[in-house]
């Protein structure tokens, strides 16, 4: 696969992999320079499946606030503006060569179906309990930990799946707080 290389300072990714060069299995870009995101338990940037780029999560915020008119008076009044829920529209890559590890499966149908059913699980299936959010952390470039409370949108491909090596989907991660910290 064609992909950014690099890697985030001290990382190692589940079952112990350090990130490496050029991965001849899955997606060598999920150790990218922009961050790991990980939902729970599970990591999103993996040889199975890939958010290319996670600068907007900690570039970006939602402010809510706004300044009024004055009837009779100059200009508008300033009004102090807070942080308000962010909401990103990302990006995912997933293939069906390999599992998170980066394991090969015999066919990669089977591999897509499998691993669009652990992202399922344990990612974009919605939470029924609490405040209905989930525990998300993201490792920035410098390999410091962010962390927020997040609620994840469904998933929804791209187009219909005609090669199962490489499908593309898109989705949506509402940061309640309004950014990472």
């Amino acid at each position: 696969m064609v992909g950014l290389t690099g890697h985030i300072a001290g990382t190692v990714l589940p079952g112990g992999v350090a990130p490496g060069p050029l991965s001849t299995r899955g997606f060598s870009c999920c150790y990218g320079p922009t961050g790991i995101l990980t939902v729970g338990a599970t990591a999103l940037n993996t040889p199975a499946w890939d958010i290319p780029n996670l600068a907007r999560l900690w570039a970006e915020a939602a402010v809510r606030g706004e300044n009024r008119s004055l009837p009779t008076v100059p200009g508008v009044r300033g009004y102090p503006t807070r942080v308000d829920e962010t909401t990103f529209d990302l990006k995912l890559f997933i293939t069906g060569d390999c599992d998170e590890l980066g394991d090969p499966f015999t066919d990669p149908w089977i591999g897509l179906e499998a691993n669009i059913d652990t992202l399922w699980t344990n990612v974009f299936a919605p939470v029924t309990t609490g405040r209905g959010t989930r525990t998300a952390a993201l490792t920035m470039p410098d390999g410091t930990v962010r962390t927020a409370q997040v609620q994840v949108g469904p998933i929804q491909l791209a187009a219909d799946v005609e090669d199962p090596s490489f499908v593309e989907a898109s989705f949506s991660l509402a940061v309640v707080s309004g950014r990472f910290v």
